[in-house]
């Protein structure tokens, strides 16, 4: 396999498990969704590029982090202990 072949692989494979979390954020509840991709972002390595992805592509750069605080899920303390464990483990 090139490795033009690999990345076009993984593109597409990025590509599809976004358009299905963005899929699935329409038909569920706002905070319970953004709750649930801070829950698979910290616990599950193979799908934190597209979640985060996801995340990242919902947030405006235009307001405030207040107004944006639904992209939390609701759980301050979950996305803490992402940033924390993060910076630690050297994820980003």
């Amino acid at each position: 396999m090139y490795l033009w072949e690999f990345f076009f692989n993984v593109y597409f494979v990025l590509f599809r498990i976004c358009n299905l979390l963005n899929t699935l954020s329409k038909v569920t509840d706002e905070s319970s969704f953004f709750h649930a991709l801070w829950q698979c972002v910290l616990s599950s390595p193979d799908y934190r590029l597209p979640a985060v992805t996801v995340l990242l592509g919902r947030l405006n750069k235009k307001l405030s982090a207040a107004d944006q605080v639904h992209c939390l899920g609701g759980s301050l303390p979950l996305v803490v202990s992402f940033s924390k464990e993060s910076w630690g483990k050297g994820w980003f």
